[in-house]
């Protein structure tokens, strides 16, 4: 099988032309292409997520004797009669 005919068989993005579409040997290069640098962008994103990575570092609160906002949730669960428990 000619080369041609291997890389026009692969063409996703085809031509189309008045409700026909035409495979062509540049649009099999371009699918292969395109499959290769997806290929490429996905490893190297699973690598870099895989990666572990530590900053040794450290904060100082500056801030000193400033008073931080404090923040208090209160959930308050509603009172069930023993009917409604029961059902």
């Amino acid at each position: 099988m000619p080369a041609k005919s291997r890389f026009t068989r692969l063409d996703a993005f085809t031509k189309t032309v008045e409700d026909a579409r035409i495979r062509t040997t540049s649009g099999g290069v371009v699918t292969i292409v395109s499959l290769i640098v997806v290929f490429f962008l996905a490893w190297g994103e699973w690598a870099d997520y895989r990666r572990i990575v530590i900053h040794p570092e450290l904060i100082v609160d500056k801030g000193r004797g400033k008073s931080n906002p404090r923040f208090s949730i209160v959930h308050e669960l509603p009172r069930f009669t023993k009917k409604a428990a029961t059902r």
